[in-house]
């Protein structure tokens, strides 16, 4: 692996993520690396038009990171299949409504429909989360390869006095999943968050993605989420129709 691409990618990961312009110093201070291998990246990346720096001096990324992610992003036919579904699921259940996929070991959020009510939980499009203490992470966990899972489980760390707290607590999670058809999660990942999410199944059994809702978890105790899960149920089946209907590529 070629530490320099590495480092580079680091750089405009932090850049993309950051939310507002940052410096030399802020980043240095991120990556560990010396002021001048960072101001050397970020000339790099500026050169071939993945970053800019400001007038301000401060560093944030270009148009050109979100015309790439638009290209990749119209690939997924499924988020367009998925859109007015969402919007229905969220309508059904008063709750924000999201569709998500596997990636290694994390859930990337890839599209989204907020609820209008003002008091919400927040996950952005784009945006990643640990499988092992998300809704929709255990929804798709629960049909992935064994090591696949013991490598997640490697990973687990305390999130909230919620989490699950070993490989072993997670593996019964999960196959409580594989037999109700759907995961919940009650502040797992951030306190007072609750969600609710099914796995998209394909006809040849392939899991493709997960629905599922998020929400306070003063709204959405057990049994309301229990009483919502056929309609995330209900979701995941519609989307997994239309896609196979769709006969595009997925990802």
């Amino acid at each position: 692996m070629d530490k320099t691409v590495v480092k580079a990618f680091h750089v405009l990961e932090l850049l993309a993520q950051a939310g507002a312009p940052v410096s030399l110093t802020r980043l240095a201070e991120q990556t560990g690396l010396q002021k001048s291998n960072v101001h050397r990246l970020l000339s790099t990346l500026c050169a071939l038009g993945y970053a800019r720096q400001g007038e301000t001096s401060l560093y944030e990324p270009s148009l050109r990171i979100w015309e790439l992610g638009q290209s990749v992003y119209s690939r997924f036919s499924i988020a367009s299949a998925a859109r007015p579904i969402l919007r229905k699921l969220m309508e059904q259940t008063g709750e924000s409504a999201h569709l998500a996929i596997f990636d290694r070991t994390d859930i990337v959020y890839i599209d989204k429909v907020e609820t209008p009510n003002p008091v919400r939980a927040y996950t952005a499009v784009g945006g990643r989360a640990p499988a092992f203490c998300t809704a929709s992470g255990k929804a798709l966990l629960a049909y992935q390869p064994e090591e696949t899972v013991r490598a997640v489980g490697a990973l687990m760390r305390p999130q909230t006095t919620e989490t699950l707290p070993d490989l072993d607590a997670l593996n019964k999670e999960l196959a409580g999943v594989r037999n109700q058809g759907y995961a919940i999660n009650l502040g797992e990942f951030r306190e007072n968050v609750a969600g609710l999410a099914a796995p998209v199944r394909l006809g040849n059994g392939e899991v493709i993605a997960a629905v599922g809702i998020s929400g306070p978890l003063d709204r959405l105790r057990p049994r309301k989420l229990r009483s919502l899960a056929p309609l995330a149920m209900v979701a995941a089946a519609d989307i997994a129709r239309t896609t196979n209907a769709a006969g595009a590529p997925r990802r």
